[in-house]
């Protein structure tokens, strides 16, 4: 999946690397204004949820607890922001 990262109000993507890094995820950087996500059988809700708050965080949104509900949480944890 590609993502234009100034579309979506972020201010380049290395922005946006820089703080997946944090995390120890890894995205593609495609140019300055996308960067590209891969997801295959190992891609958990979990990993998608963490994803959907590190943009959320960067679009300057309070933080959650998550998008998912806890039991979800139980047997792994989180790594968000």
């Amino acid at each position: 999946m590609t993502i234009n990262v100034k579309q979506s109000g972020i201010s380049s993507s290395d922005a946006v690397l820089g703080e997946f890094e944090k995390y120890g995820m890894n995205l593609r950087k495609i140019d300055d204004s996308h960067v590209s996500l891969a997801f295959n059988e190992t891609t958990s809700l979990i990993d998608l949820d963490e994803i959907i708050e590190i943009f959320a965080d960067l679009k300057g949104h309070e933080p959650s607890n998550g998008f998912l509900a806890n039991e979800f949480y139980e047997k792994r944890q989180y790594r968000g922001p």
